[in-house]
């Protein structure tokens, strides 16, 4: 048996596009906490988050961080020196039409001059499964792209951007689709996985729209999600497992055994709009690492 480096760094070096995060049958996923403020992603990093989703869980199940709690978090993360990987949740994709509103401007301002911080962006599909959308989420992802390539509009930004000029590429568009994708009215699971190659992503999220207590694997099978995590691994990309997971749900998420598993409500103090508590957050990845051990003695 090959032992599990609790060390392991998956994310340390820049994923190709299109390939896997580099993971073996007997490695662990990594664990993607979501945080909503400062201090809550150093409550993160201190219980051993191997990424940092900056997310604001008010605003829905890929509720976005206002401007200011990003430029905040990444200034302390960046006086911190804190070398781990950054998420950000960008709310829905209906919402990015093609006519920015300013509030939308400002906050990819700041993505942009932080990109060499920021490794993915999340974007919710709930409404795409529309007939007249179903033809077009990929396109607007891909338009999204266009906007992440302008220049910098804001001064102060654009000087946090000549800081870095040799960095490469942009952050990764992760498209999000949901467990509960009939009532998102979200393309199904299958149909994302199918569409992967198209968007030329580095993965793909499940998670849960409904945040009422059923989680992901009360939305789908763990069969399923092994089906769809295999598919994923087929296309070369990786499969991202949220949706309310609990530290019971671990045996479920070992049999799916996805690249990273993502949580927010369990590493909370009293459920998912509480406070993050970085010691919930190391006990849960201890719990995470005896149970993929237990995993792969069986395998």
């Amino acid at each position: 048996m090959k032992p599990v480096d609790s060390t392991l760094d998956l994310c340390s070096a820049p994923l190709p596009a299109g390939s896997v995060v580099g993971r073996g049958q007997s490695l662990v996923p990594q664990l993607l906490v979501s945080a909503r403020s400062a201090v809550e992603c150093l409550e993160a990093i201190r219980g051993g988050a191997e990424i940092l989703d900056l997310k604001e869980p008010s605003e829905g199940a890929l509720g976005r961080v206002t401007t200011e709690q990003l430029a905040r978090c990444l200034t302390v993360l960046e006086a911190q020196s804190a070398n781990i990987t950054i998420s950000l949740a960008m709310g829905e994709l209906l919402d990015w039409g093609a006519q920015l509103d300013p509030s939308r401007v400002a906050f990819l301002n700041v993505v942009r001059a932080h990109k060499h911080r920021i490794r993915f962006l999340k974007f919710g599909l709930a409404g795409c499964d529309e007939f007249s959308l179903r033809a077009n989420w990929l396109d607007r992802l891909s338009g999204l792209r266009t906007h992440l390539a302008e220049p910098v509009e804001d001064d102060e930004a654009q000087a946090g951007t000549q800081q870095h000029d040799s960095v490469p590429a942009e952050p990764y568009l992760i498209p999000a689709c949901y467990a509960d994708w009939r009532q998102a009215a979200s393309p199904s699971p299958g149909e994302v996985v199918s569409a992967l190659p198209e968007l030329v992503s580095a993965g793909m999220l499940i998670d849960t729209f409904i945040k009422n207590g059923t989680g992901v694997f009360g939305c789908l099978t763990t069969a399923e999600l092994s089906r769809i995590a295999r598919e994923c691994r087929a296309t070369g990309v990786f499969l991202a497992l949220a949706g309310q997971i609990a530290a019971g749900d671990l045996g479920a998420v070992a049999a799916v055994n996805p690249e990273i598993i993502g949580v927010r409500g369990a590493v909370c103090r009293e459920g998912r709009q509480s406070s993050l508590d970085g010691e919930l957050v190391r006990s849960f990845r201890n719990q995470l690492y005896k149970t993929f051990q237990l995993a792969v003695t069986t395998r």
